[in-house]
């Protein structure tokens, strides 16, 4: 695939502006704010659509960063090679994806259906690669050449990347995907997230709780019905009643009137018949009962094991449904040891999947090492000097010791980065169509002597390569 022309319409700052891209290398140079990136984003989007976001932020929004600052139509178009034949290729873009439009022509203005009818992507089609595949090997975005760590996530790629096999990889990658999802189904990671098991955890703690309730109910009622058999047993033991006072005071107040009545009698008839009757009326009178006091502690015996019957009865209810709590708390320990099988077979099959992965993964490392290793001797790095550790970190040697790149400069980092990059470009598209490489500055942080032999790289990889190379200072061109 060659690049021949473009015309913006409106993109950014650029507007109504053709650029011819013919040559081997095309070397863009442009002030700071005068479209560089812009035109290194817009050839990207060309091929692959433009990326849509519902941030409010320029940076995450591309549709808003890029809408034209000036007149004309937001898109353009792109003419290249493919083949042996020319393609001319427009795109206009909108508020949305939806508002997109995209048509391809070929020989004599006529358009074109050789990839398809669906040609939003038309980018994969030609170079059978996504957008983060082609922006990971063949587009180096201004202040994106320091190397990058080769990860697990960036293992699989590399199989999806080098494999010819991609059909494979995908379904591995559609695997993984699939079981995290069943993972997360059964037991969250975080919370307020909550999965099949998060949510039995719950409903079998609440039922030991009702469990737990049911059996002190059932302690109570027992407690109780011992406390109203102690009343009862009070009730039925007769208590033993005092003997009954006798009255002796009125007794003697009644013989001593009917004897003064008598001896009166003598002196006074009158006085001593009246203190007679006075007497006998004493002795006849009726006496005044009182209520004995164990009638009162009876009553009293029986309210209290009243209420204590009730509060039995009301326990008896409460301990009642220990056997249906205790039935649905089994039933669902028992759903929980299936879930908890299940999600121990999901996680093993998950590592063993991701272990099987990444040692294929793996094995496609080899040859960007060896390619890398290539380009950095060509940078002034000692044979062998860089390396891939077993996490995928890119290494370098000095003083007879491997080290991260973060101990180095950034234009050592830049440098590593580079080789790495333009390494696995060459792998990606060993087997694919030869893409064109965008490279925005990528030489912004390297000394003179560094820059000189970044520059003699470049040219070298012209020979294989169309190269689009941006830059902003005259010491940095070609």
């Amino acid at each position: 695939m060659r690049f021949i022309s473009c015309y913006v319409s409106g993109f950014g700052t650029l507007s109504q502006r053709t650029f011819d891209l013919s040559k081997d290398i095309v070397e863009i140079k442009l002030g700071n704010g005068e479209g560089k990136t812009t035109l290194a984003v817009f050839l990207e989007s060309m091929l692959f659509g433009l990326e849509t976001s519902r941030s409010k932020s320029l940076e995450e929004n591309p549709r808003l960063k890029y809408e034209r600052w000036q007149g004309g139509a937001f898109g353009g178009t792109l003419t290249f090679t493919h083949g042996g034949k020319t393609y001319r290729l427009e795109r206009t873009f909108g508020k949305t994806p939806a508002q997109d439009t995209v048509k391809l022509f070929g020989k004599d203005n006529l358009p074109s259906y050789d990839f398809g009818e669906n040609i939003q992507t038309l980018g994969e089609l030609l170079l059978g690669v996504d957008r983060t595949t082609y922006r990971k090997s063949a587009y180096i975005a201004q202040g994106e050449s320091s190397p990058f760590c080769v990860t697990e996530d960036a293992k699989a790629r590399l199989v999806a990347m080098l494999s010819q096999r991609t059909d494979k990889e995908t379904g591995a990658s559609l695997a993984v995907k699939r079981l995290d999802e069943a993972e997360r189904k059964l037991r969250a990671r975080r919370a307020p997230a909550k999965g099949k098991l998060d949510e039995l955890d719950e409903q079998i703690e609440r039922l030991q709780r009702a469990q737990d309730d049911c059996r002190r109910a059932k302690d109570e009622a027992q407690e109780l019905k011992r406390q109203i058999a102690e009343r009862q047993n009070q009730l039925s033991t007769p208590t033993p009643q005092p003997p009954p006072k006798r009255p002796k005071l009125r007794l003697w107040l009644a013989l001593a009137l009917i004897i003064t009545g008598t001896v009166a009698a003598f002196l006074s008839p009158a006085v001593g018949a009246a203190c007679i009757v006075l007497g006998i009326c004493t002795l006849l009178l009726p006496r005044k009962r009182t209520k004995p006091a164990t009638d009162v502690g009876r009553v009293q015996t029986n309210l209290e094991i009243a209420r204590l019957e009730l509060r039995a009865e009301e326990a008896e209810n409460r301990a009642y449904a220990l056997a249906d709590y205790q039935a649905e708390s089994e039933r669902l320990q028992a759903e929980k040891s299936r879930l908890e099988t299940r999600l121990a077979a999901i996680i093993a099959a998950k590592r063993f999947l991701l272990a099987a992965r990444s040692n294929l993964a793996s094995c496609y490392l080899s040859p960007v090492e060896e390619k890398c290793e290539q380009y950095a001797h060509l940078l002034g790095f000692s044979e062998g000097a860089l390396r891939f550790d077993g996490a995928g970190n890119t290494l370098v040697e000095q003083d007879g010791s491997f080290r991260q790149t973060a101990y180095f400069s950034a234009g050592a980092k830049d440098l590593i980065g580079l080789c790495a990059r333009l390494a696995l470009a060459e792998c990606v598209f060993e087997t694919r169509s030869t893409p064109v490489l965008v490279l925005d500055d990528p030489l912004v942080n390297l000394d003179d002597e560094k820059t000189r032999l970044a520059k003699k790289l470049i040219r070298a990889l012209s020979k294989r390569y169309q190269i689009v190379y941006f830059t902003c200072k005259d010491e940095r061109r070609l």
